[in-house]
C-alpha cells in the first residue's frame, strides 16, 4: 500500500535510530540510548529515512528502468507517504523503547526524566510487537488475496 504508507521508510527509520545504540555498544560507552532516542531525534531520523528512501527510489528507477514493478519504489506514488511512515517509525520506536529503557530521555529537551519506563513490562512490549507483526502479516495476506497485486509496491 505504498500510496498511503511506505513500509521501507518505516523500517529505515527504525534501523537508523538503532545505529546510535550499535555505535555506543561498539565504543563501550553507556548510556546507549541518547540523542536519536528522543522524540526530536526519532522524528528527525524519520524525516532522514523518508527522504533517503525517496532519493534511493529515484536513483534505482533511473539506474535500472527495467526493474520489476514490485521493487520498492514507494516515492513514485507518494513522497508524503514516505515522510509520514518515516516519522511514524521514528516516533513509535522512541515510544516503545522508552517503555523499557530507564536511561532514555524521550522528551528531551523539555524533560530529562523518563516517566514511561516500567509502565508495562519488557515482555509485554515484545509480545505486543510480535502480535501486531502477525496481525499486519495477516492483513497483508488478506488484502493481497482479496485484491491481487494491491499489497505489492507499484510505482
Amino acid at each position: 500500500m505504498p500510496r498511503w504508507f511506505s513500509f521501507t521508510s518505516f523500517m529505515a527509520a527504525n534501523v537508523l535510530i538503532d545505529t546510535e545504540v550499535l555505535f555506543y555498544v561498539w565504543q563501550r560507552d553507556p548510556p546507549l540510548h541518547r540523542h536519536f532516542h528522543t522524540y526530536l531525534g526519532g522524528i528527525g531520523m524519520g524525516i532522514v529515512a523518508g527522504v533517503s528512501v525517496c532519493v534511493a527510489s529515484r536513483v534505482l528507477r533511473r539506474a535500472a528502468p527495467g526493474l520489476p514493478r514490485r521493487w520498492p519504489t514507494e516515492c513514485a506514488a507518494s513522497r508524503t507517504a514516505a515522510l509520514v511512515a518515516g516519522i511514524l517509525g521514528g516516533s513509535s520506536h522512541v515510544f516503545l523503547d522508552s517503555l523499557v529503557h530507564r536511561e532514555m530521555q524521550p522528551f528531551w529537551p523539555l524533560a530529562i526524566d523518563n516517566h514511561l519506563v516500567g509502565l508495562v513490562g519488557h515482555g509485554t512490549v515484545h509480545q505486543g510487537c510480535a502480535a501486531l507483526g502477525i496481525l499486519g502479516a495477516v492483513f497483508w495476506l488478506l488484502l493481497n488475496a482479496t485484491y491481487p497485486g494491491a499489497a505489492s509496491s507499484k510505482g
